[in-house]
């Protein structure tokens, strides 16, 4: 059942990188299905502290400023309006 769910994780996971619109977007993914993919093989906590690395990465990117701002002006984000 683990394994289960850890094969349609990354199976989405795929599919959002496929799907997604910009640079950045495509190695946050990479960078989750990484995290992920750590979990078991690596202790917990040295795959915990990747992950808030990873996470605060993006939090500084400028994907994030775009779609706070884009928020708050109650419009659709520039790269979501990519095609």
């Amino acid at each position: 059942e683990d394994e289960a769910a850890a094969v349609a994780l990354l199976t989405e996971l795929d599919q959002l990188t496929d799907e997604a619109t910009t640079a950045e977007q495509k190695a946050d993914l990479v960078n989750t299905k990484a995290i992920v993919l750590n979990v078991g093989r690596q202790a917990m906590d040295a795959v915990l502290d990747d992950a808030a690395q990873q996470f605060a990465a993006c939090v500084r990117g400028n994907e994030v400023s775009e779609g706070l701002s884009a928020f708050m002006q109650k419009r659709t984000p520039r790269w979501a309006r990519q095609t």
